[in-house]
C-alpha cells in the first residue's frame, strides 16, 4: 500500500503505521504458531528463537539484556496463562526490545524470516518495502 508523505495528514501516517505494524506482528506470530492453535507455548518459542541468527541485534538500546524463554513468556503473556495469545502478542512484544530488534533485523522485504517457511502460512503478507 503506497502512501504519498506529501499529501498525507499526521493522523493518517500514524494510522497507517499502526495496521502494517499489527499485519507485520501477526504474521510473525504465525509463523511461530507452529501447531496453529493461535497461540505461542515456550515450546513455540524456543523453537522460534532457534531458527533466529544468533548474534545480537543492531540498534539495541544501551543496556537491553537479552530475555531467556521464561522471561519473554512471563513478559507476553499477560493472562498467566502459560502461553501467548496473537492480542498478548500485539500488545506486549514492544516490551520485549532484543526479540522486537532481532525481528526486525531479519525480515526480508515480504516481511518473512529466513527459516520460516511453512505450510501453514497464507498469502497475506505484509510489504514491509512499502
Amino acid at each position: 500500500m503506497y502512501v504519498p508523505l506529501r499529501h498525507t495528514h499526521p493522523n493518517t501516517l500514524a494510522h497507517t503505521g499502526t495496521q502494517l505494524l499489527f499485519r507485520w506482528g501477526m504474521h510473525v506470530f504465525k509463523m511461530f504458531d507452529t501447531d496453529i492453535n493461535g497461540s505461542l507455548d515456550s515450546k513455540e518459542l524456543a523453537n522460534a528463537l532457534k531458527k533466529l541468527p544468533k548474534t545480537r541485534p543492531f540498534n539495541l538500546p544501551p543496556g537491553t539484556k537479552m530475555m531467556t524463554i521464561d522471561d519473554l513468556i512471563n513478559t507476553l503473556d499477560s493472562d498467566g496463562n502459560g502461553s501467548v495469545s496473537q492480542v498478548e502478542w500485539i500488545s506486549n512484544l514492544n516490551k520485549c526490545v532484543g526479540l522486537a530488534q532481532c525481528l526486525a533485523d531479519n525480515l526480508d522485504a515480504q516481511g518473512n524470516l529466513p527459516g520460516f517457511e511453512g505450510s501453514h502460512l497464507t498469502s497475506d503478507t505484509p510489504d514491509v518495502a512499502q
